[in-house]
């Protein structure tokens, strides 16, 4: 409580006196404090409250924090109410698609790579439909997950292969129908 006062009235001071520099370095030494509470709000307020402001710095931190902890969910919701911090959002959402797959949960990776500026879909495509045939039979999570892609651009001769492989060809005409 006391070095949240300290600031907030060195902040006052310095701008006061209209000393550009030295307003600087007060902002930039109570975002350091507040990082290093992992408060990213207020570290973010001074970044952004200083002449030059840095806050990028700030979300860059916020995102490496919350990537390292695995709290996707708490950190796209987040960025995704903020402007122009698209590349902290990729991250998280590259992240976040990441963990997914490698859970196999395909319906909370398309919300993350669908939300992501740059679209991961294709990631997530491409995870489903190597996994479509498991030993001679369907994966389901996995089909369910390509018919919710139907998109023709991402409907893959990959896919088509896949299916060739199946030893019931009826079965292969049938999914091929209800992807394509």
């Amino acid at each position: 409580m006391m070095a949240e006062r300290h600031y907030s009235e060195a902040y006052q001071l310095v701008r006061t006196f209209d000393d550009e520099r030295k307003l600087q370095d007060v902002c930039r030494n109570a975002a350091e404090y507040y990082l290093s509470l992992k408060d990213f709000e207020k570290a973010y307020l001074y970044a952004a409250a200083a002449p030059r402001p840095f806050e990028h710095e700030i979300m860059d931190a916020f995102t490496e924090h919350f990537i390292a902890q695995e709290r996707y969910e708490e950190a796209y919701r987040f960025l995704k109410e903020q402007n122009g911090y698209d590349e902290a959002l990729q991250r998280v959402c590259a992240a976040a698609v990441t963990a997914c797959l490698a859970d196999a949960n395909y319906e909370k990776a398309l919300f993350y790579a669908s939300g992501a500026p740059e679209s991961l879909e294709m990631l997530v495509f491409d995870h489903a439909s190597e996994r479509l045939v498991q030993d001679g039979t369907i994966n389901q999570n996995s089909l369910s997950t390509l018919l919710k892609m139907t998109d023709a651009d991402k409907f893959d001769e990959r896919i088509l292969q896949t299916l060739n492989s199946l030893e019931d060809p009826s079965t292969a005409f049938s999914l091929a129908v209800r992807l394509k």
